[in-house]
């Protein structure tokens, strides 16, 4: 079966300006919020599978090129997240602390379990890895900035975080404990055990010869 070319449209956001539309990535005349665009997309970060999971492509394109399911990048002016860092995908700098994801609502799903059932062993960390998901609520800067003087209280956006459990341990964003003066951050808590056992299979015995193959096979 024939899918699109996969595609990401950066989508620029100022707390000051409104998004922009994440079909055209064109400014819109009226503005919106991230809040205001959740009612119609699913917003999530992939940021540990690469950042912590050390997955060696594009998520998000892998994902797309499988289910024809397009995707938009949204780079935020002020950071949702705290301690991602920043790191090169298909040739430039990501901040991930900025960076969000969004899929129209009605293409979720599959977009979501898709994402979620993505596997892969790292033979020189010696681990052998999945994703994994959970919600999580972040301030969003875009509704504050806008409304902030007419709120009566914080605004939230509820995102999905792609985190990574492996056979050493479980990386997920921890929510902040006093936004928004702080941020969701990675947390790592120990390993399930079916995960070791399941690595242990997956990868067998690392030798010098399966290293070097798995070098040679990288480059």
């Amino acid at each position: 079966m024939n899918h699109p070319t996969a595609e990401q449209r950066p989508i620029d956001v100022k707390e000051t300006r409104q998004p922009f539309d994440h079909e055209t990535a064109q400014q819109k005349p009226a503005e919106r919020t991230l809040l205001d665009w959740s009612r119609e997309l699913e917003f999530f970060t992939p940021a540990l599978l690469v950042q912590f999971g050390k997955f060696d492509r594009d998520p998000v394109i892998e994902v797309i090129k499988h289910t024809g399911i397009a995707a938009s990048a949204v780079n935020c002016e002020s950071p949702l997240f705290s301690g991602l860092g920043k790191g090169m995908l298909l040739g430039q700098e990501v901040n991930w602390d900025h960076r969000l994801y969004c899929v129209p609502t009605e293409h979720w799903t599959p977009f979501r379990d898709t994402l979620n059932g993505i596997a892969w062993r790292d033979v020189e960390r010696g681990t052998y890895n999945r994703a994994m998901f959970h919600e999580l609520d972040v301030f969003d800067p875009t509704t504050f900035a806008k409304r902030g003087g007419l709120l009566a209280e914080l605004p939230f956006l509820t995102i999905t975080v792609f985190g990574v459990s492996n056979n050493k341990g479980q990386v997920y964003l921890e929510p902040a404990s006093s936004p928004p003066q702080n941020r969701p951050s990675p947390k790592t808590i120990g390993p399930r055990p079916e995960m070791v056992q399941e690595a242990a299979k997956m990868l067998g015995p690392i030798t010098v010869e399966t290293l070097s193959r798995h070098r040679k096979d990288s480059q």
